[in-house]
């Protein structure tokens, strides 16, 4: 039996051990309205995708109409898109399309895995690209240092597990490119972050990126075990709430459950839904 652990889990424990624990232990997650601006970035990426694989991004758009309805939202995406088509060729000059919407999984050990879906695996100046395209609904001018980190550490992971995976063609030691594309929707431009990666900083990534699985492997059999006590030191420990509070979904959950105000599964059944769990997975 294999545990895979995504790139979102990883997130998750990386920003809050408290979301991390709700998410992906306790399988909880928060109701997702078609409206949501999670859903107008989906839309999009479906377009930006039919777009690149040659495909009419219209049916894309007239498919989801038709098994949905017209939503307001709608109009939204489809500007966003047109924004982006417009520079579309700039963005791509020079690159060479080797797939589209790719999942890379890769062993860690005998009984973990990680996986990641890398929206273009490409080529420009001779060395191996991967790009991502990333949606908001804030102008460029709020994509900040911790947005940029949070998205480079998202790339070099993409970057690496290409690299492990064509290792025996030699691409592990190799440099490499890694891009994103911000899109707004708000204010229809785009914004290119772009990095050469060389063969020593994946190498270094990579080693700090096997612990983090590891760690998050452990973390996960301890509470699959039942003998998490509330008081344990590990439990104070992985119920540290993160910097990103404010936009958190959770934080009404992970504040009852902090100040000792609430029972966990009483405010869970009020305020999430279950859902089917994604990062732990036994295949």
């Amino acid at each position: 039996m294999t545990r895979s652990v995504s790139n979102s889990e990883l997130a998750d424990w990386r920003t809050c051990r408290l979301r991390w624990w709700l998410r992906n232990v306790r399988e909880l997650g928060v109701p997702e309205p078609e409206e949501s601006a999670a859903q107008t970035g989906t839309l999009v990426h479906k377009l930006i995708e039919a777009h690149l694989g040659h495909e009419d991004p219209m049916l894309v758009m007239q498919a989801k109409a038709q098994e949905r309805g017209f939503l307001r939202t709608d109009q939204v995406v489809l500007d966003t898109f047109k924004a982006w088509q417009q520079e579309w060729e700039r963005l791509y000059a020079g690159v060479t399309i080797h797939a589209l919407e790719q999942t890379l999984t890769a062993n860690v050990d005998k009984a973990v895995s990680i996986s990641g879906v890398v929206d273009v695996i490409g080529q420009r100046d001779g060395m191996a690209m991967v790009i991502d395209h990333k949606t908001t609904g804030l102008p460029l001018s709020f994509w900040g240092h911790d947005n940029e980190m949070l998205v480079r550490h998202q790339l070099m992971l993409y970057d690496w597990l290409r690299s492990r995976l064509m290792a025996g063609a030699g691409s592990y030691a190799e440099p490499s490119i890694v891009a994103a594309h911000v899109i707004s929707t708000t204010g229809q431009r785009v914004k290119v972050l772009e990095w050469i990666i060389s063969p020593d900083a994946r190498e270094s990534f990579g080693a700090n990126l096997i612990h983090q699985v590891g760690e998050v492997a452990q973390a996960a059999e301890i509470w699959a075990s039942g003998n998490i006590d509330p008081t344990d030191e590990l439990y104070r420990r992985l119920m540290n709430i993160g910097r990103h509070c404010g936009t958190c979904d959770y934080r009404p959950l992970c504040n009852s459950i902090l100040t000792g105000q609430e029972n966990t599964e009483n405010v869970a059944r009020m305020t999430l839904v279950e859902v089917p769990r994604l990062a732990y997975r036994a295949r």
